[in-house]
């Protein structure tokens, strides 16, 4: 098909599990819930890289003990051991 479809607002049904291969295949519910983390949290396996990229707004107290932290909460925790660390000299 070389046209736009126009669903008029219908959905479509039947679509097959996907093994999308390229840009343009489309792709279920089921595949996408599967496959891609929910942005309200979930569980990850395997190693995530950034790409030389940054991780952004991570909250400046952490909430768990392997949580992971910004470089503020990491200057003023050494900051408040090296003041401590001065005044007991």
């Amino acid at each position: 098909m070389e046209q736009s479809l126009d669903m008029n607002n219908d959905n479509i049904h039947n679509v097959k599990d996907p093994d999308p291969r390229a840009a343009d295949h489309v792709t279920n519910k089921r595949y996408v819930d599967d496959n891609f983390l929910n942005k309200n949290g979930g569980l990850m396996f395997g190693t995530l890289s950034m790409n030389r990229n940054h991780l952004i707004g991570i909250p400046e107290i952490p909430r768990f003990q392997n949580s992971a932290v910004n470089r503020t909460y990491v200057a003023n925790q050494l900051n408040s051991k090296l003041d401590k660390s001065a005044n007991d000299d």
